[in-house]
This record gives structure tokens, sequence and C-alpha cells, in this order.
């Protein structure tokens, strides 16, 4: 999974890898923190993921490598909330949230 997120490297030099307690020491930035978090939550077998704005700060590169892993790796639900609709193009179903009104736009 760590190659798939693009992280294997980067967590291969940390001195506990995958394991490393992120605090001020360890310096990641915002967009291989979130990539960090997004693998580690990927790595857990669920019925359900519920992800909100997981890919705020990532590039395009990294966004659409994320969705690919979220397509190919979770199995049941998945909820993705995010205020980009490229992030949830993919989706079977689409809701939107517009001054407390919910529509749905796509399934």
């Amino acid at each position: 999974m760590a190659t798939k997120c693009r992280l294997k490297e980067r967590l291969e030099r940390l001195p506990e890898g995958l394991d490393t307690v992120i605090d001020g020491e360890t310096t990641f930035s915002a967009g291989e923190a979130q990539r960090l978090e997004l693998m580690r939550a990927l790595l857990k077998e669920a019925d359900c993921y519920i992800f909100d704005e997981p890919t705020s700060n990532l590039d395009s590169l990294n966004e659409a490598a994320f969705l690919s892993i979220v397509k190919e790796e979770c199995r049941g639900m998945v909820f993705l909330i995010s205020h980009r609709l490229s992030t949830v193009a993919f989706a079977d179903e689409v809701y939107e949230l517009n001054h407390s009104q919910v529509r749905r736009i796509k399934g």
C-alpha cells in the first residue's frame, strides 16, 4: 500500500517505518501527511469507509492515485465528502449539500 500511496521510500527512511509517531520532530508536507493518514485507513479492511476532504492537500497526480486505490481496494460502502466534484465523479451516487438542502445529482 505504501507504494500505491507513493510513500514507500519516505517510510523506509523513518526510524519505526509505518509505526513512527508523527510529531514535531518528524516533518511531513501537508500532502505527505494526508497520504499517510489515507494509507493507514486503507490498511484496515472495513465494511464502510468515510473520507472527509481526503484530497484537499493533494496535487492532481496524487488525487488520481488515491481515487484509483479507493476504487481498487475498498470493498463495501465508501463515503467521500468533498468540495471538488472531480473527487466524487466516479461514485455511483453523488449528493450535494447547498444552503442546508440535500439534492441527489447522480445515481
